[in-house]
């Protein structure tokens, strides 16, 4: 339990740190720029919402139905999820590049992509400390 707060709170920090870095990005474009990257990421919007269900979904079954150890669901859940976020962060670069954003817009995008990629890593990684912190005590 000790590990899982300060994963909790680095996330959510890091999360927070990347919305004002994003905030910053978008200042640096203009009105036009602005609604080329809506409609430019709005088509990938519902694939990447299935992606995400389809994770959801996965864990719930392997955990629950297919009656899987949960920590390793757990396990498998949160590598789903970095590879997911890992490949979207991915593709909007990409995208971004494509459209010659400004430089600007892309070093603050950057920024608050390894900002939350970081904080989630912690998370995961503090929280697998306190698994292994309970399955030490609960073999005691």
């Amino acid at each position: 339990m000790f590990y899982i707060i300060p994963g909790i709170i680095i996330f959510f920090a890091s999360v927070l740190f990347a919305r004002f870095q994003n905030e910053k990005a978008l200042k640096s474009l203009t009105t036009e720029q602005s609604g080329e990257l809506v409609q430019s990421l709005s088509k990938t919007r519902m694939a990447s919402m299935m992606v995400l269900m389809a994770i959801i979904v996965s864990f719930l079954l392997a955990s629950y139905f297919l009656k899987i150890d949960k920590m390793y669901a757990m396990i498998g859940y949160f590598v789903a999820i970095l590879g997911y976020y890992t490949f979207s962060a991915f593709l909007a670069l990409k995208k971004v590049k494509e459209l010659h954003f400004p430089a600007e817009y892309i070093k603050y995008s950057l920024y608050a992509t390894y900002l939350r990629l970081g904080g989630l890593i912690v998370f995961v990684v503090l929280l697998g400390f306190g698994f292994a912190q309970n399955l030490e005590q609960s073999n005691l």
